[in-house]
């Protein structure tokens, strides 16, 4: 008579059982394509002229899953998802957000063979492009220093002398700009004319 030890016969049930319930079940990939763009009109879909944005950093999560993707040259990212929901969160210091702010949100059932999507983003508040009269109002207001007169003709003429000859006197005047070479000129031509000045007076003087 044969016998069979209960170590063995439990063995065998075990192996039964794993035959009978068959390999398990592997558990399903689906691969994820997207494209970002610049969604102008923010309509949510790609229209001519809204270009793809390369180099934006997205983080991709289910439940503790997260992976952090970064959009190629053609706007494009890729990656495998499992069926549950996923969210796709744009990192706004690159500089773009979503409409609302919120990540985008999608369902992977298992059923699909692939997934695909095309996400609009648009420019920060702090990363939009200045219409060109902000600009120009910019430049005027940085140009000009908050408190500094501007310049006049007459600021380039001086009180009178006593016995009414006027003398030249250099006035400083807002954006004006001499090389050293221009600016030596200037000056050595004002002594000059301040001489001549001088001597004239002197020789009035005497003939008083």
């Amino acid at each position: 008579m044969l016998r069979i030890s209960m170590r063995t016969l439990l063995l065998i049930v075990v192996l039964a059982g794993l035959m009978i319930a068959g390999p398990a079940k592997a558990e399903i990939s689906v691969p994820l394509q997207g494209v970002m763009f610049h969604d102008r009109d923010r309509s949510g879909e790609q229209e001519e002229g809204e270009e793809v944005i390369a180099g934006l950093e997205l983080t991709l999560s289910s439940g503790e899953f997260t992976q952090t993707l970064i959009t190629d040259e053609n706007g494009a990212f890729t990656a495998s998802v499992s069926p549950g929901y996923w969210s796709i969160a744009v990192l706004e210091a690159s500089g773009w957000r979503t409409q609302d702010g919120a990540p985008f949100v999608f369902n992977v059932t298992g059923t699909e063979t692939s997934v695909e999507l095309f996400l609009g983003v648009i420019p920060t508040p702090e990363t939009q492009t200045p219409t060109p009269e902000a600009e120009a109002t910019e430049a005027t207001e940085e140009g000009t220093p908050e408190g500094t007169p501007e310049a006049s003709p007459e600021a380039l003429f001086v009180e009178e002398a006593e016995d009414g000859v006027q003398l030249p006197v250099v006035l400083p005047v807002s954006g004006v700009s001499l090389s050293p070479a221009v600016a030596w000129g200037i000056g050595f031509g004002l002594l000059i004319v301040v001489g001549v000045v001088l001597i004239v007076i002197g020789r009035r003087g005497r003939r008083k």
